[in-house]
């Protein structure tokens, strides 16, 4: 997303936040701050990004009247920790998260969490985590049809692969993956795929 439209989509969350708060409406309180969150993990900054996640969830929380929206923020909040490298707080928020989303019958939501949850477990060195979870994404994925959440499943596999060393297996998941990505015009995972690839290729 270019700078100025991150600008507008500040611009009116802001607007929106102060509206909602001025009603009492928590949830929509919530959506507006998740709303900023995303944009300030759009430009980088997810402390700042983390504190608002943090923020909306408070919100959902205590109105308790929208599973589904505590269960997109904790994934965002996730995200966040992921990229920040505290991952066992990442997993912690993954597991909650998940068990919202089966309430809410959102396989996109499941494969994305877990597609997030392998992420952590391969950089923390779980390997064998690392690949269940991939897999499991990957399953759900399936069931949404999605060729980008398909192709973050399949990289997300792919780059267990690379890390054990299974350059083979890497190069299928990885290929998969960029096909899918590349359908779907996703470009920062697809970006991300790419690198993986000059990884293996670099390797072999």
């Amino acid at each position: 997303m270019a700078a100025s439209d991150l600008e507008q989509a500040e611009t009116h969350y802001r607007a929106a936040f102060a509206l909602w708060q001025q009603q009492g409406d928590e949830p929509l309180q919530a959506a507006a701050l998740n709303g900023l969150g995303l944009v300030e993990s759009s430009r980088g900054d997810y402390v700042a990004s983390l504190s608002h996640f943090q923020q909306a969830l408070q919100l959902a929380q205590a109105a308790r009247t929208h599973p589904h929206l505590e269960a997109v923020v904790l994934w965002n909040l996730a995200v966040d920790l992921r990229e920040l490298r505290r991952y066992d707080e990442a997993l912690a928020i993954v597991d909650e998260a998940q068990s919202l989303a089966k309430q809410a019958s959102d396989n996109w939501l499941l494969s994305r969490l877990y597609a997030t949850e392998s992420d952590c477990y391969r950089a923390s060195g779980q390997l064998l985590e690392a690949e269940r979870a991939g897999l499991a994404a990957l399953r759900w994925a399936r069931h949404v049809k999605s060729p980008e959440v398909i192709g973050i499943a399949q990289s997300a596999l792919g780059a267990v692969a690379l890390v054990r060393g299974e350059y083979g297996d890497a190069a299928k998941h990885l290929t998969a993956s960029a096909k899918q990505l590349k359908r779907a015009r996703a470009q920062r995972p697809l970006a991300r795929t790419l690198l993986r690839q000059v990884l293996v290729e670099v390797v072999c």
